[in-house]
């Protein structure tokens, strides 16, 4: 479980997994079962290899609200839309026992892309 990563990817475009809408009314929210996994087993695929479209159709709906992933070497990417409806920034946190390290990734527009490890 040491070499366990997390990779966040906001893709609007190609995520086929429910778009998650924030608003005033909101102060948490569990997202589990609003994103889609995809487990890396090799912890080779890179953000580019991830966001192709060969890669695209290899994610899976979660199921879950609380992400079990059990233990595993393995790195796995998720993937999820965000709609802000406010006017404030959103924080987006990974809040689960035993993970390690997590890089984030998203996007702010057709172009921009941010990566924070």
């Amino acid at each position: 479980m040491k070499h366990l990563i997390w990779l966040l990817i906001i893709f609007p475009f190609i995520c086929n997994a429910q778009i998650i809408t924030w608003d005033e009314k909101k102060e948490f929210s569990s997202i589990g079962d609003q994103v889609e996994l995809l487990e890396d087993q090799s912890g080779q695929l890179t953000f580019k290899d991830v966001s192709s479209k060969a890669i695209e159709e290899q994610f899976k709906p979660s199921d879950s609200k609380i992400l079990s992933l059990g233990y595993t070497d393995s790195y796995f990417w998720l993937r999820l839309t965000i709609h802000n409806q406010t006017k404030e920034n959103a924080i987006l946190e990974l809040a689960q026992a035993g993970i390690p390290s997590a890089d984030y990734y998203y996007q702010e527009d057709s172009i921009r892309i941010h990566h924070t490890a």
